[in-house]
Formats: structure tokens, sequence, C-alpha cells
């Protein structure tokens, strides 16, 4: 039997569906950079025990996943836009997994969202939250699902 805290199915949910919107007076580059920097994940898939990894960047998008090589809990992807003397962005899971109607690792994405205001704080912007449009079924067990 699992023991779970009360609140957990809640706490996922909104983290799942909550984007964290930020802005500074940077130009994206830089902010997407600072964002990049405070997550401090890892390069590369590990191969078997679960971590953040930087899974694809571009000039105005990271997407980071927390997993390994075969598996997959969660996508979270943060999109910058602006010009060379301010910046906005959205950070957002765009998939995961739920086991027993719990989103997996809430935890680490907790953890992503915080990070991500943290570094336009750090750059002297600010940060906030908001809902996103995506939904989720409810599930049983192992159920992915996306933004």
């Amino acid at each position: 039997m699992r023991t779970v805290r009360p609140g957990t199915h809640r706490r996922g949910q909104q983290l799942a569906h909550e984007a964290t919107v930020v802005s500074a007076p940077v130009s994206p580059q830089r902010l997407l950079a600072e964002i990049v920097a405070a997550v401090n994940a890892r390069p590369d898939p590990p191969a078997v025990v679960a971590e953040v990894y930087l899974a694809q960047r571009t000039p105005t998008m990271a997407q980071f996943v927390m997993g390994t090589r075969h598996a997959t809990g969660f996508v979270f992807a943060v999109e910058v836009r602006g010009d060379e003397s301010t910046s906005q962005g959205t950070a957002s899971c765009r998939s995961w997994t739920e086991s027993d109607g719990l989103v997996q690792r809430i935890d680490r994405l907790e953890l992503l969202h915080v990070r991500v205001g943290a570094a336009a704080m750090h750059l002297g912007g600010s940060v906030q939250s908001a809902p996103t449009r995506a939904t989720a079924d409810q599930s049983d067990g192992g159920a992915d699902h996306g933004a």
C-alpha cells in the first residue's frame, strides 16, 4: 500500500496545468540562457535513474525532460520572445505521466517552475502563474497526458 499526502493529487494537477510567465529587461536569448543555467539540467538523458535533462534547445525555446533514455515522466518547455531590451517567457508542462491518478515527480516539476521564476527575478524581471489550456484524462495508472 502506498501512502499519499493530502493534497498530492490536487497539487500535481495544478502544476501540470500551470504556466510560469516571466518577463525581464534583457533580450530573449539572455533570458533563456539564464533559465537554462538556473535549471542546471543534465545535457543528455541518463541511462537508468530518471533525472531532468535538456532534450532540445533553439534560440527561443528550451525543452526539459524528466526521465531516462527509455522512459519519460514529463516534458517541460520554456518559450521566449521579445526584442533586445525586453523579453517575455512562458514555461509549462507539455506532457506528463500519471500513476494511480497522480502526476509523477511533482517535486521536480515544482522545482522547474521555481527555477524559471528565479532566473527572471535574478535579471531584474517579474514572475507570475497562469493556467494553461492543458487537460488531463482521469486515469488508472501509467497514463500519459499531453498538453
